[in-house]
């Protein structure tokens, strides 16, 4: 019998996007900023809360050989809040580290629940917006589901910038022409028309993300009836809920609602909406417009102490790593064969935080492009679902648990049982 497990009991967060892959002009090179300085308000009243070092920096890319693998570069993560704002950001986060090239594959679209997801977002926008035959642009499209899925909802054409992009060019999406363009979004582009700009996954991967959108703002100009759609990780969702494994290299800036819209409003844009979205809440989309006025926006609430929920947060972060260590020897000295399920950001959270090298072996992924490559940092090989049937695992750590609602058609064939 083969015991399935969650890796975090609580609540736990999706991985990425379709993208991830993205540092537009705000990291390219990223503005002058110490670490001492919040990058949302420039205050200098900062609190630490949490440190974590030695973890890999790209979630994004798996490695063709095992030695490759556990040598793959790794960074340290300090988070901390600002007393200002309210911003939570990782203050060790070195963007230089990152190098966004093709081959970085961190793709969502093979789980039905988040094509689901997808096409009823790309379905609102285009006629909530009345987006029919009219121009898209997309800011870090990664695999360029969610651009195809607009042009093929009504755009006239779409516009895809990434620089991991493994092909470009121009190709026809029903009636509408899609160009991608292996390249960050830069003032050489400001040309293209669009009444629609989304971003989405990438902003909290910025380290500048304020300098990002007053770029983006000075390259819009005076079209202000263009509107802006932006999707993040949820960063309240993640402290609140407790999600261990949320935290990685890559997610250097977490949001709120309110520090969201504060940062779109005092950049020059106007917030039409701003919300959690997805399974869970597990995510925030912000839509907004350029602003013809230069209102200040309302000062944020914010604490002169660290907030009780991320002083939770840490000693939680911390107690779970030592009960799951006390359950993985345990696993281990009964000689069970375990493997994880999901090779995304909180699987290899999960895998290298507690050194799971000696003790897991594989990692099961619906994701063809993930599989046969090994795991940054802790080195396990990525197997197919098909792996399980002749592995006959005695324990499946589950991840992530927005995989949850989909496993059990998969699971069931291989006899596997929670």
């Amino acid at each position: 019998m083969t015991t399935v497990v969650q890796s975090d009991q609580h609540q736990s967060n999706i991985t990425s996007e379709e993208n991830q892959a993205n540092c537009p002009p705000a990291n390219c090179p990223p503005a002058n900023c110490p670490p001492e300085i919040c990058p949302l308000c420039g205050a200098t009243t900062l609190t630490d809360f949490l440190s974590v070092t030695n973890v890999p920096i790209a979630m994004g890319l798996l490695w063709p050989t095992q030695a490759e693998a556990q040598q793959s570069p790794v960074g340290d993560i300090q988070l901390t809040y600002c007393q200002h704002c309210g911003f939570v950001y990782n203050r060790l986060f070195e963007p230089t580290k990152l190098v966004y090239a093709p081959g970085y594959e961190i793709s969502l679209h093979h789980s039905p629940l988040y094509r689901t997801f997808m096409a009823d977002v790309a379905k609102r926008l285009i006629e909530q917006y009345g987006l029919r035959h009219k121009s898209v642009l997309e800011i870090g499209c990664g695999k360029a589901i969610f651009i195809q899925l607009l042009c093929q909802l009504g755009a006239k054409e779409g516009f895809g910038f990434d620089p991991a992009l493994e092909h470009e060019g121009v190709e026809l999406i029903g009636q509408a022409r899609l160009t991608l363009i292996r390249d960050y979004y830069t003032q050489s582009y400001a040309h293209l028309p669009h009444a629609l700009i989304c971003c989405r996954h990438v902003l909290n991967q910025l380290a500048q993300p304020r300098h990002f959108l007053t770029t983006l703002r000075q390259m819009i100009g005076d079209q202000t009836e263009t509107v802006l759609y932006f999707e993040i990780p949820n960063g309240e969702y993640s402290f609140r809920g407790q999600a261990t494994w949320n935290v990685f290299y890559e997610r250097c800036s977490y949001f709120t609602a309110e520090t969201l819209a504060q940062v779109f409003s005092s950049t020059g844009f106007q917030v039409l909406h701003v919300g959690p979205c997805y399974v869970g809440h597990q995510y925030l989309s912000i839509e907004a417009r350029p602003s013809v006025s230069h209102n200040r926006p309302n000062p944020l609430s914010s604490s002169a102490t660290l907030p009780a929920e991320l002083v939770a947060y840490a000693a939680h972060y911390r107690k779970k790593i030592s009960d799951w260590q006390t359950q993985l020897t345990r696993m281990q000295q009964a000689n069970q064969r375990i493997v994880a399920w999901g090779s995304g950001g909180q699987g290899i959270t999960f895998l290298n935080i507690l050194q799971t090298d000696q003790q897991v072996a594989y990692v099961v992924d619906i994701n063809p492009e993930r599989q046969g490559k090994f795991v940054p940092g802790s080195g396990q090989l990525v197997v197919e679902p098909a792996f399980l049937q002749d592995y006959q695992p005695d324990v499946v750590l589950i991840t992530n648990q927005t995989y949850d609602p989909g496993l059990a058609n998969i699971l069931d064939p291989y006899a596997l049982h929670r």
